[in-house]
């Protein structure tokens, strides 16, 4: 039987070809989340579960003189990452795992994450986090969680993050059937859970005209260290 994370790499490179057409949302979020962070002088930005670089390319845009290491589980992600950041020497896209990071301590001065943190164990990998920040330094990420919002301060205190702020938003997206929406959602590779997820119980799905909405519940979070 698969572990749940060898499911989580199975079914996101399986989606990589397709991601984009479903990721209207993932995009939103993290345009949001880009314009959370605060302006500073970032030379070393670590991203974790870049997918196929939706935050990845416009946080290069965005911080022109930062070294940007993205990394991802889903092989297949990566590729797709790899293969628009050819012409980007400061982008490096590698596979890698969010609950054990392989960069050494105090090397980055931001890492960031959207869309990918409630696949992981979060312990772990704020743990992680925390390690590889510089003393000063900046974590911004926004995931999907249904009623998460206490749990992740309390995580965050518990790795010794400071300044911890967290916001929850609602997100509803509406599909013309309730094909429409399980395609989007497997699309996007959710087809594990660990936790809650942002996707909100079936009483929240609601039928109008035989177009379906769903709702999401987004924590857009920061800390530093």
């Amino acid at each position: 039987m698969l572990s749940f994370k060898e499911k989580i790499r199975r079914n996101f490179s399986k989606s990589a070809e397709d991601y984009e057409r479903y990721a209207e949302l993932h995009r939103e979020i993290a345009g949001k989340l880009l314009n959370q962070i605060p302006a500073g002088e970032y030379k070393k930005i670590l991203e974790i579960g870049c997918g196929t670089g939706l935050l990845t390319f416009p946080l290069a845009e965005r911080f022109k003189d930062a070294e940007i290491n993205a990394i991802d589980l889903a092989l297949g992600m990566v590729g797709k990452a790899q293969a628009k950041a050819k012409a980007e020497v400061r982008i490096k896209v590698e596979v890698g795992d969010g609950e054990r990071l392989d960069f050494p301590d105090d090397y980055f001065d931001l890492v960031v994450s959207s869309s990918s943190l409630q696949w992981m164990d979060i312990k772990k990998c704020f743990a992680e986090v925390k390690r590889v920040l510089k003393p000063r330094g900046e974590f911004h990420f926004a995931l999907f969680l249904r009623e998460g919002e206490a749990m992740i301060r309390k995580e965050m205190k518990m790795a010794g993050f400071k300044e911890i702020g967290l916001k929850s938003e609602i997100k509803e997206k509406r599909f013309d059937d309730l094909m429409g929406l399980l395609k989007f959602l497997k699309g996007l590779g959710a087809q594990a859970s660990r936790r809650k997820p942002g996707f909100l119980p079936r009483e929240k799905l609601f039928d109008k005209s035989s177009s379906v909405s769903a709702v999401f519940e987004v924590i857009f979070g920061g800390g530093s260290k």
